[in-house]
């Protein structure tokens, strides 16, 4: 990663991800669970992401317990969110300590080069996440961006803009970012054996999913993971309708020793590295 130059404003990024380094964890205890409401779409349920983030905090006997809700049908970006209503209805009903906001891969605008899907601009989910933030703030609660990946066959310019859409409106918002994609592009250079990735390029296999609950975990309660367990078990998720199936749990997701540590020790470079070393100083669409 190339490093910008530095700027007030890429300081304040700066310590806007580095929230796991500064002490700024979040006390409580296990009669006192952290309530977290996820709003997204595939990207979220793919594996039961949520149901991920619980086993990690139930597997360790220190850590708060952790309860979810998440309201995440395929392909909706945060403009269909806010349309429908059903994501603001859950805010304001709920007793949250935090809210995840996970667009859409291409922040639903969508532009296609050489037949492929790109990012090249983020205007409208700027424009969603602010009236997200004011009614998750108004609500008690915390906002959290789901920074996501790029496609696996897609230029690094694309996590480029992607990192720039989050940290520049969190920033904004005073909100959190949880690094899930530049996690991602630590790992698919120093570790390219890990498979994070199903088929089709674009939505998180197993392993994908686990780095983000890694990365929410520490994002949320300021807390690093000491250890992984070797299997995640949760509900199953019907992929038609990205609900839960509450009768039927199954394995998430396993990992070997070896696997495990090379994953964590991924997710903490992630959560230390200086945003603003990966972070463009101004924005990387093309202007015309």
């Amino acid at each position: 990663m190339n490093l910008n130059h530095r700027s007030a404003r890429t300081i304040a990024l700066l310590t806007l991800t580095l929230i796991v380094l500064t002490g700024q964890s979040l006390a409580t205890s296990r009669d006192d669970p952290i309530r977290v409401l996820f709003i997204g779409n595939s990207y979220t349920y793919f594996n039961n992401l949520p149901a991920m983030l619980e086993a990690i905090a139930e597997a360790d006997d220190d850590s708060p317990i952790i309860e979810t809700r998440m309201i995440a049908p395929g392909g909706m970006t945060l403009v269909h969110h806010w349309k429908q209503g059903d994501a603001l209805e859950a805010i304001n009903e709920g007793d949250w300590d935090f809210v995840v906001l996970q667009s859409q891969s291409t922040f639903g605008e969508r532009h296609m080069i050489d037949g492929k899907p790109r990012v090249m601009g983020f205007k409208t989910f700027h424009e969603s996440a602010r009236k997200f933030g004011k009614a998750i703030k108004a609500a008690g609660a915390t906002p959290v961006f789901y920074q996501q990946w790029r496609r696996r066959e897609s230029p690094l310019k694309d996590f480029q803009v992607i990192s720039f859409a989050h940290h520049s409106i969190a920033l904004e918002l005073d909100a959190k970012v949880a690094p899930v994609g530049f996690a991602f592009e630590l790992i698919r250079k120093e570790h390219p054996e890990l498979s994070l990735y199903i088929s089709d390029g674009s939505h998180p296999s197993p392993t994908g999913s686990l780095v983000a609950a890694l990365v929410f975990y520490s994002t949320i309660t300021g807390e690093g993971v000491m250890d992984i367990p070797s299997t995640l078990r949760g509900p199953a998720i019907d992929l038609r309708s990205g609900r839960a199936k509450s009768d039927a749990v199954v394995d998430l997701c396993k990992v070997d020793d070896q696997e495990a540590r090379r994953i964590l020790q991924s997710v903490r470079e992630a959560l230390s590295v200086p945003a603003d070393s990966y972070v463009p100083r101004e924005s990387p669409v093309d202007k015309k």
